[in-house]
């Protein structure tokens, strides 16, 4: 995998880069740094942290999603079918995953994001399938000093979904997590490399 590409709100914690409120944008995590760019006419960089200045990073939040239904639905339920138009409305939900981000810097400074229409678990294993992240991982459950370098952790991960569970089994895949992504049960995997 090359990397991952995500909608998300920036929460601050970037020296030079403060915020009072979330600022909405899209975050990129590439081979070699974590890119935030804000909407406008178009995507412009906001700031971007090389993987060097990277202590620790670590994905949180509920791995199931929220829902909520849209006053907008109720009332025009209530409008077209009445009593029990407005039930089928208040019934219908909008269904949402989001999952927290947070980059500790060498400064020791925080960054942290809100990362929408994804879950903390599969956004940890879209991360880990990046080198660098694993160094970082490896480096922090090492106790090594120091900007991380790539190094094998000695896993690889990949995401499949249910149905695909017995077939990569078979070639020394383990199930370590599951989540359901819009009726589609994914499953976080690993094996030795």
């Amino acid at each position: 995998m090359a990397g991952v590409q995500v909608e998300a709100d920036y929460l601050g914690g970037m020296p030079g880069f403060t915020t009072a409120k979330p600022v909405p944008g899209r975050l990129r995590v590439t081979e070699d740094e974590f890119v935030f760019d804000v909407h406008g006419e178009s995507l412009e960089r906001l700031f971007g942290v090389r993987w060097s200045e990277v202590n620790g990073w670590e994905c949180g939040g509920a791995n199931e999603a929220t829902r909520t239904s849209s006053a907008g639905r109720v009332f025009a339920g209530a409008v077209v079918g009445g009593t029990f138009g407005a039930l089928v409305g208040a019934a219908m939900k909008k269904t949402s995953f989001s999952a927290l981000l947070a980059l500790e810097l060498q400064s020791g400074d925080v960054v942290g994001f809100v990362v929408h229409g994804t879950t903390p678990i599969a956004l940890a294993g879209s991360i880990r399938a990046i080198p660098a992240a694993q160094a970082v991982e490896h480096a922090v459950a090492t106790g090594a000093s120091g900007p991380a370098s790539v190094v094998s952790r000695g896993w690889s991960h990949q995401v499949v979904e249910l149905a695909q569970l017995d077939d990569v089994g078979a070639d020394g895949w383990e199930a370590v997590g599951v989540w359901v992504d819009n009726g589609v049960v994914r499953v976080l995997c690993k094996r030795p490399r």
